[in-house]
Protein backbone atom coordinates (compact mmCIF):
# COMPACT_ATOMS: atom_id res chain seq x y z
CA UNK A 1 0.00 0.00 0.00
CA UNK A 2 0.91 3.64 -0.82
CA UNK A 3 0.80 6.50 1.48
CA UNK A 4 -1.40 7.62 -1.39
CA UNK A 5 -3.96 5.19 -0.60
CA UNK A 6 -3.40 5.06 2.51
CA UNK A 7 -4.73 9.11 2.31
CA UNK A 8 -7.68 8.16 0.20
CA UNK A 9 -8.71 5.16 3.32
CA UNK A 10 -7.93 8.31 5.77
CA UNK A 11 -10.14 10.95 3.76
CA UNK A 12 -13.33 8.93 3.99
CA UNK A 13 -12.38 8.12 7.96
CA UNK A 14 -10.76 11.56 8.97
CA UNK A 15 -11.62 10.78 12.81
CA UNK A 16 -9.67 7.65 13.11
CA UNK A 17 -6.02 7.87 14.42
CA UNK A 18 -4.31 7.03 11.05
CA UNK A 19 -0.90 5.35 11.30
CA UNK A 20 1.59 4.01 8.49
CA UNK A 21 4.49 1.81 10.10
CA UNK A 22 7.15 0.54 7.75
CA UNK A 23 9.35 -1.43 9.30
CA UNK A 24 12.15 -3.26 7.25
CA UNK A 25 15.68 -5.06 8.26
CA UNK A 26 17.49 -2.06 8.73
CA UNK A 27 15.64 0.83 9.56
CA UNK A 28 12.06 1.61 11.12
CA UNK A 29 9.58 4.89 10.46
CA UNK A 30 6.27 5.40 11.93
CA UNK A 31 4.10 8.04 10.82
CA UNK A 32 1.02 9.67 12.26
CA UNK A 33 -1.89 11.55 10.19
CA UNK A 34 -2.28 14.93 11.37
CA UNK A 35 -4.59 16.64 8.78
CA UNK A 36 -5.27 16.13 5.26
CA UNK A 37 -1.81 15.21 3.41
CA UNK A 38 0.34 15.77 6.89
CA UNK A 39 2.08 12.64 7.62
CA UNK A 40 4.33 13.18 10.57
CA UNK A 41 7.43 11.11 11.70
CA UNK A 42 6.35 10.23 15.48
CA UNK A 43 9.13 7.67 15.65
CA UNK A 44 12.34 5.83 13.93
CA UNK A 45 14.44 2.97 14.98
CA UNK A 46 16.80 0.45 13.44
CA UNK A 47 14.91 -2.15 12.59
CA UNK A 48 15.01 -6.00 13.36
CA UNK A 49 17.84 -7.11 11.95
Amino acid sequence: MSVAQAENLAVADPNRDWRIHLISPFSERHYQRQGECHWVLYEKGEGFA
